[in-house]
């Protein structure tokens, strides 16, 4: 007698049984990894207002004064200096605000004109301490130091608790 050879198959009900463990396994992962995104995502934002804060404070001590507009047109708004100012200032690229031509912000992120932006293409606000007495106001706190740079966060609103700023605990 001759015995056939069965081949090895899964069954049907094998299979799906694959199938749904896999969904449930992604689906427990997908919120994981946007987790983790978001994460990376602030830190990135992080990195950067504190990058931006340093980089005015040492502007500061070459020119013994900070990036602020001169004329009414591209002053305060808001309390925060026109990012437009303060960027070309801090990068070299506007000869009446830094003559010297010192790079003192250096970015590998693409820069459309003198737009520098967080993660969610927003621009960082800086707040300056005008007065030189090393408060700067921010909304209706005074916090110690020449500068404040804030992110808006992914929300996109300014003063909300998403919000990545240059001081305090982030």
């Amino acid at each position: 007698m001759k015995r056939e050879k069965q081949r090895a198959a899964f069954t049907l009900l094998e299979l799906l049984v694959v199938v749904g463990i896999i969904a449930i396994l992604a689906g427990i992962l997908l919120p994981m990894v946007g987790a983790a995104f978001r994460k990376a995502e602030q830190a990135t934002a992080r990195q950067a207002v504190h990058a931006i804060a340093a980089a005015i404070e040492q502007y500061q001590v070459e020119y013994g004064k900070l990036p602020i507009a001169n004329d009414a047109q591209h002053g305060a708004v808001d309390g925060a200096e026109s990012h437009t100012d303060v960027m070309d200032a801090l990068m070299a690229k506007n000869d009446d605000a830094n003559p010297k031509k010192i790079i003192f912000l250096q970015t590998e992120k693409t820069i459309t004109g003198s737009s520098y932006t967080d993660p969610w293409d927003e621009e960082y606000l800086v707040y300056l301490d005008k007065d030189y007495d090393q408060k700067t106001q921010y909304y209706t706190k005074l916090i110690p130091g020449v500068c404040v740079v804030v992110s808006k966060g992914r929300d996109k609103k300014e003063d909300t608790d998403d919000d990545v700023r240059s001081f305090g605990a982030q």
